[in-house]
């Protein structure tokens, strides 16, 4: 049972509707002790942070960062690939950009050492986000083309289309004012 909940509210929030998706965790949470649950444990944190911090709420950070441990004392190394990137996300969106790299060292490092192909373009797009926070254009648009190409090799045509518009908005604007730059 608690497997299929999980899917299903994984699936609901793949899709956007985290509200359903939350609603769904939170009857699954209802029924049984999650931490009897076994390996879906970690993955049922992870969701419940990728939900908490789409509501830009600070306890995604909790979630995420417990998931990662499990995963990482499992040696589950996709979950806790996983669980890094959302960390990055949350700690991007809050503007802490040193432990977002930090984060993003970590993940690349786990990537690298276990050829995570489904990862690699989540780690090269949060890089180049990085790269452009820090205004490096030129870098950052070079790795949101290489993780539009890395999420395409695995069919995540939608993060590449993402990293495909992110790299589009970091090209260099000509200059039609017809004075030099």
């Amino acid at each position: 049972m608690v497997e299929v909940g999980y899917a299903l509210a994984s699936a609901l929030w793949r899709v956007g509707e985290l509200k359903q998706a939350e609603e769904l965790l939170e009857s699954i949470e209802g029924q049984i002790d999650l931490k009897q649950a076994g390996y879906i444990y970690s993955k049922i944190l992870d969701l419940k942070g990728k939900l908490l911090a789409a509501k830009n709420d600070p306890r995604a950070m909790e979630f995420l960062l417990e998931s990662y441990e499990l995963d990482l004392e499992a040696g589950n190394v996709h979950g806790a690939a996983q669980s890094l990137i959302g960390l990055i996300k949350v700690f991007v969106e809050m503007g802490d950009l040193a432990r977002a790299e930090e984060r993003l060292e970590e993940a690349a490092k786990l990537v690298g050492k276990y050829e995570l192909r489904a990862e690699a373009g989540s780690v090269e797009y949060y890089r180049a986000i990085l790269l452009r926070e820090r205004g490096d254009l030129l870098k950052a648009r070079e790795s949101f083309l290489l993780s539009e190409k890395l999420d395409r090799e695995t069919g995540q045509f939608r993060h590449a289309a993402q990293a495909r518009m992110e790299a589009e908005d970091c090209e260099p604007q000509e200059n039609t004012s017809g004075t030099s730059e």
